[in-house]
């Protein structure tokens, strides 16, 4: 390994060390996310919180689950952060990276459900808030135990301003 490598490990462990301390406090598994990017060296990126384009529902949809989780949660989650405690579950996304929220961060899962578009039991035209609302209610949502999050593997939900995404083949050579 040459010393440019070594000093580059060890700079984003340093970094990710001094600016995710709410997130390493309470992280159990790592969250892994699925990114399409050419870098191989660790990134640092903004979350796009405002309304975005939903990549598996109608933009009805989206809207009343955003309405939902953020009367219920107090953050509009479907646009915030996406990721897994599974490896396997983010590779359809692209290149796996683990991820570091930077700063305060919110976070919301549930343990009965791995995805909620796939595991919708409402039909993709649907646009009933009552009936998308009660559904999603009877999921558990919930916005404690990051630890039992990550290890169902479930999709979890991340409300951030900005995140480290360290690519798997990095983080895996020397692991935080």
């Amino acid at each position: 390994m040459r010393l440019n490598e070594i000093e580059e490990k060890i700079k984003w462990q340093s970094i990710v060390k001094r600016d995710c301390k709410p997130y390493l406090k309470e992280r159990g598994q790592v969250l892994y996310r699925g990114m399409d990017t050419a870098s191989n060296k660790p990134i640092k990126k903004q979350v796009r919180l405002d309304n975005r384009s939903p990549a598996g529902s109608t933009v009805e949809v989206h809207a009343i689950l955003n309405t939902y989780f953020d009367t219920m949660f107090g953050h509009p989650f479907r646009n915030g952060l996406f990721v897994s405690g599974k490896e396997n579950d983010v590779r359809l996304y692209g290149e796996i990276h683990i991820i570091f929220p930077i700063g305060d961060f919110d976070f919301l899962w549930s343990p009965v459900v791995s995805d909620l578009y796939g595991d919708a039991d409402w039909n993709e035209d649907e646009t009933d808030a009552k009936v998308i609302s009660n559904e999603v209610h009877q999921n558990k949502y919930q916005t404690t135990d990051l630890k039992a999050a990550t290890k169902s593997g479930n999709e979890i939900m991340i409300w951030c301003k900005e995140y480290y995404a360290i690519p798997y083949s990095i983080y895996r050579a020397n692991p935080l």
